[in-house]
């Protein structure tokens, strides 16, 4: 079975506000960081 790629959109409230971007942007930890970009990265290819 083929993997469909799929488009990953950030919330936005009314306000303009992303709470998501406010989230991640507050991480410190460079490994936790890099293991949900790594995982986007995977569902954005299908997988």
């Amino acid at each position: 079975m083929e993997s469909v790629p799929l488009k990953l959109f950030v919330y936005e409230t009314k306000n303009g506000r992303k709470p998501y971007s406010e989230w991640f942007n507050k991480l410190r930890d460079k490994k936790l960081r890099g293991i949900i970009q790594a995982r986007l990265y995977r569902i954005r290819l299908g997988n």
